[in-house]
C-alpha cells in the first residue's frame, strides 16, 4: 500500500485530526537532501579523480593538494553559512545550495589546471557536503528534540540505503556519457529533486505552521506521550539558548565536536587510502569492494539501533563507546595482515561513526538550544569538513615525522602510522567523553550560585 501524498502544511487542529505530525515529512525532505549531497562527498569525488587529473594535467600529489585546499576553503565559510541559515531559514538555504551544487557539477567539466581544479573542488565541497548537508540537519533539529536521535538514526539508515548502489550508477554514467556529462547529470538531478521539495514541502519550524517541537501537544505518534521517555536522561538541556560564542566557550561543545571530527579525519583517511593500503600489503585492490559495503551496512544497522538507544541514554556513554571502537578499528587497520582484516576494521569504523552521529548531533541541539543552532552547527561543520580535508594528507605524510612508529609497524608499512596515531588520540578522548555534562548557561552564573 502506497503512502498518501504529503499534505499542505497543516494547522495545529488539522494535524491533530490527521494523526500525522508534519515533522515526519520534513525529516523525509531532509533525508533526500542529504542523499543529494553525494556529488560533493569524498566517495563520489574519488570516482572522478583520475578523469579530473587527466583533464587538468596534474599528478596525484597535486590533485590531492588541490582537494585539500578546496575543502579547507569551503570549511572556512561554514560558520557564515550557518549564520545565514539562522537568518534566512534552512528551507531557503537548502534550495539555494542545491542550485549551487548543480552549477559546481557542471563547472568541474571545464577544469584546465590546478587553479580551476581547486576552485571546482571548493564549489563541490561547499555546496554539496557543506551547505546542503548543513541545512538538512538544521531543519530536522528545528522540528524534533525528544525524538531527535531516533529521527537521525532513521535518516542515516535511509541514507545508507540510497547510497549503497550509487557508486555503480556513477560508474555507469561515466562509461555511458563521459565523466563531465556524468558529473553535470548528478548535479542537475540534485537540483531537480531538492528545489521543489524545499519550496512545496519543507518548512523551517513547526511554529511557522501552528505546531510544536515533536508534535507533543498533538500526541501524534507516541501513544504514551507523558511516559518516562519525555524525561529521558538523554534530554539534559532545557535551559536558555546559547549563542555561538557562548557555546564554543564550553567544554561540552569541544568534547562532542572533537569526537565527531576524529571520526571524520580517520574515516576519510581510510576511504581515500584503501587501495594504497591494500597494495602496500600485497593484497588485491578488489578487496575494497568488500570492505566499503561492510562499512556502509554496519553503519546503517548500528545507526538504527543506536538511534533508539540515544534518546534514552546520556550521550557521554555513546561518545565514549565511539572513541573506544574507533581506537580498536585503527589498531586493526595498522596491523592488518589478512584480507578479512580490511572489512573488519571498516565495519568497526561504521559502528564508531554511527555512535558519534546518533549521540553527537542531537547533543549539540539539546545542549545549546535552537535559536542559534545554524551558526553553532556551521562552526562544527567547519571543523568536521576541515578534518576530512587533512585526513588523507596526514595519513600519507607521517612516515618522515614518526620514525619510532615506522620501527614499530615495520618498513614498507607507512600507511599504518596514521591509524596508530588515531588510536592514541581516540583513547584519551574517550576517557574525557565519560565526563561530559550539559553546559551551564553564563546567564545562570557559576555552578552552585
Amino acid at each position: 500500500m502506497t503512502s498518501p501524498p504529503p499534505p499542505s502544511p497543516p494547522s495545529e487542529s488539522q494535524s491533530t485530526r490527521s494523526g500525522v505530525f508534519y515533522g515526519w515529512w520534513v525529516a523525509g525532505v531532509s533525508l533526500v537532501a542529504l542523499a543529494c549531497t553525494s556529488p560533493g562527498q569524498s566517495f563520489v569525488v574519488g570516482l572522478f579523480n583520475e578523469s579530473i587529473r587527466g583533464a587538468a594535467g596534474l599528478d596525484e600529489n597535486t590533485l590531492a593538494l588541490a582537494y585539500m585546499i578546496g575543502t579547507l576553503a569551503s570549511a572556512s565559510l561554514m560558520t557564515l553559512a550557518g549564520k545565514l541559515s539562522d537568518k534566512l531559514g534552512p528551507r531557503t538555504m537548502m534550495g539555494l545550495s542545491a542550485l549551487g551544487l548543480a552549477g559546481a557539477c557542471t563547472a568541474v567539466g571545464y577544469v584546465q589546471g590546478v587553479v580551476s581544479v581547486t576552485v571546482a573542488f571548493f564549489l563541490l565541497r561547499f555546496f554539496g557536503q557543506g551547505v546542503l548537508g548543513l541545512s538538512a540537519s538544521h531543519m530536522t533539529a528545528m522540528w524534533f528534540e525528544r525524538r531527535l536521535a531516533r529521527v537521525e538514526s532513521y535518516k542515516q539508515l535511509g541514507l545508507a540505503g540510497l547510497w549503497i548502489g550509487l557508486p555503480a550508477v556513477v560508474l555507469w554514467l561515466i562509461e555511458s556519457f563521459g565523466w563531465s556529462r556524468a558529473y553535470a547529470t548528478l548535479g542537475f538531478a540534485a537540483a531537480v529533486i531538492v528545489v521543489p521539495l524545499a519550496i512545496f514541502v519543507a518548512r523551517n519550524r513547526p511554529e511557522d505552521v501552528g505546531l510544536t517541537v515533536d508534535g507533543d501537544d498533538e500526541h501524534t505518534d507516541d501513544t504514551n506521550a507523558n511516559t518516562s521517555e519525555q524525561t529521558s536522561p538523554a534530554i539534559e538541556h532545557k535551559g536558555p539558548d546559547f549563542t555561538l560564542s557562548e557555546a564554543i566557550m564550553t567544554r561540552a561543545f569541544w568534547v562532542v565536536q572533537l569526537t565527531m571530527v576524529l571520526n571524520g579525519v580517520v574515516g576519510t583517511a581510510f576511504l581515500f587510502n584503501m587501495q594504497p593500503m591494500l597494495t602496500e600489503r600485497g593484497f588485491d585492490a578488489d578487496i575494497a569492494a568488500i570492505a566499503l559495503p561492510a562499512w556502509n551496512i554496519t553503519m546503517a544497522v548500528s545507526t538504527l539501533i543506536g538511534g533508539q538507544v540515544a534518546d534514552r541514554v546520556r550521550p557521554r556513554f555513546l561518545l565514549a563507546g565511539s572513541c573506544g571502537v574507533l581506537a580498536t578499528a585503527s589498531i586493526v587497520a595498522a596491523f592488518a595482515s589478512q584480507p578479512w582484516h580490511f572489512p573488519l576494521f571498516m565495519a568497526m569504523f561504521g559502528l564508531s561513526q554511527s555512535l558519534a552521529v546518533v549521540a553527537g548531533s542531537p547533543a549539540i541541539a539539546r545542549f545549546f538550544g535552537r535559536s542559534h543552532h545554524g551558526s553553532i552547527r556551521g562552526f562544527g561543520s567547519t571543523a568536521s569538513i576541515a578534518g576530512t580535508a587533512v585526513g588523507p594528507i596526514i595519513h600519507t605524510q607521517l612516515v618522515a615525522v614518526a620514525p619510532a612508529l615506522v620501527w614499530l609497524v615495520g618498513e614498507g608499512r607507512g600507511l599504518s602510522i596514521g591509524p596508530l596515531l588515531a588510536a592514541a588520540v581516540a583513547i584519551p578522548l574517550g576517557v574525557l567523553a565519560t565526563t561530559l555534562r550539559p553546559p551551564r548557561h553564563p546567564s545562570l552564573g557559576p555552578a552552585g550560585s
